[in-house]
């Protein structure tokens, strides 16, 4: 399924960048070329998934026999075997399910292994069919659109950037209507249904991590405006919360709120999440006043059972913990690949505004305390702030690496 695979691969990522595993980088790799080769859409949108039933066999698809890879491989076929634990008796039902698991050389780049693989995975494709869900849902697109963008950011891959762009301008043309609104789902040149909370929440997430990715301001202002959308249709102003459903369309007997993250993180979780974000991109007020009636009613339903609330902690954590933002203000060409560059390499978790001759004046609109920060034509500037306390600017990406690591220690 397409959520799996993008909350699976934002999460290895985030392992990745924490721990500098190869086995994560190598796990969210093979996530993202997945969802690239199989389930992305020639105009750009992501299909929903693939079938786990061919045959009428659950599974079928992805296991093997010892004999078939012998038959395939032939002599390499006991090398082979010995890296992916490949037994005579299987591990599933007398098949076997290609493992790591007693591979102590999985970090290792094996060209062969590589070669082979994509021998036996060229046959697998002839051997039988799964089934396309080829729908395009606007919320696992925007959770999709996260992973790669966040795959730009550790692996610095310009294909997860340019992938995610193209989905996010998928959703822009066929998901959207002329009011600014989103549609649910498309399948075969037609689109469907209002779009709900999550709707709105996961493209929302989507787009700030594109911001993130780029650092290019329409990304922040398209995030702007659905979060705006988002408030104005489905939050609680009274109680806090955002309902299901928007309050302009059928009326059913119950309007509920949702918060369990379970397979799916809860549109509540997501929204209250990337409006803590832009709270701290924009330094908008309103965002904030949301924000504390919002996680004021989360903390309110997740005391009842904490474990349910998985990514409500995340939501928690722009206000709890420590934040870190830098402004870079720049005319010189190239800051923004140093930029992201800079997100890969530090630990620390770093919002980031970028400034420029040509987004100045949209960036003052969207993020107004940016007006204060002076473009220099023969210099780049980097304001470096700590929960609202800045450190002195500097103007070349070494120092600033030291100032991050001074502030973090």
């Amino acid at each position: 399924m397409l959520y799996d695979n993008a909350l699976l691969s934002y999460a290895y990522l985030e392992a990745y960048k924490i721990t500098r595993e190869p086995f994560y980088q190598s796990a969210a790799r093979g996530i993202l070329s997945y969802i690239i080769e199989t389930l992305t859409d020639k105009d750009g949108g992501f299909y929903c998934g693939e079938d786990a039933d061919s045959e009428g066999v659950e599974g079928k698809f992805y296991v093997f026999d010892r004999d078939e890879i012998t038959q395939i491989l032939k002599e390499d076929a006991s090398f082979y075997c010995q890296w992916f634990g490949i037994t005579k008796e299987g591990n599933f039902e007398g098949k076997n399910i290609l493992n790591l698991i007693n591979n102590h050389d999985y970090e290792k780049k094996d060209e062969k292994i590589i070669t082979l693989s994509r021998k036996l995975y060229d046959y697998r494709l002839k051997r039988t069919k799964l089934h396309k869900d080829d729908k395009i849902l606007t919320s696992w697109n925007g959770l999709m659109i996260a992973g790669m963008a966040k795959g730009y950011q550790i692996l610095l891959d310009d294909l997860y950037l340019q992938t995610a762009r193209n989905a996010q301008a998928f959703i822009e043309e066929t998901l959207t209507n002329t009011d600014g609104r989103l549609f649910i789902r498309y399948r075969d040149g037609e689109t469907g249904h209002d779009g709900q909370l999550d709707d709105y929440a996961f493209y929302a997430f989507g787009l700030l991590e594109l911001y993130q990715a780029c650092f290019e301001v329409s990304y922040l202002q398209k995030a702007v405006s659905i979060c705006e959308k988002m408030t104005g249709l489905f939050f609680d102003e009274e109680n806090g919360g955002f309902y299901m459903y928007a309050h302009d369309r059928e009326k059913l007997i119950s309007r509920p709120k949702e918060l369990y993250d379970g397979a799916l993180p809860s549109g509540n979780s997501v929204a209250a999440y990337v409006i803590g974000k832009l709270y701290h991109l924009t330094g908008e007020i309103t965002w904030q006043e949301i924000l504390k009636k919002q996680l004021k009613w989360m903390g309110r339903e997740a005391q009842t059972s904490p474990a349910n609330h998985s990514f409500t902690l995340l939501a928690f954590q722009t206000v709890l913990y420590s934040h870190t933002q830098l402004v870079a203000v720049s005319s010189q060409p190239g800051i923004e690949k140093e930029l992201a560059g800079l997100k890969r390499e530090v630990l620390t978790d770093i919002d980031i505004i970028f400034k420029n001759p040509e987004n100045e004046g949209l960036l003052s609109k969207i993020a107004p305390f940016t007006k204060d920060y002076p473009v220099d034509s023969l210099k780049s500037q980097f304001y470096l702030c700590k929960n609202g306390t800045c450190l002195k600017p500097v103007d070349c990406i070494t120092q600033l690496k030291e100032a991050i690591e001074s502030i973090s220690s």
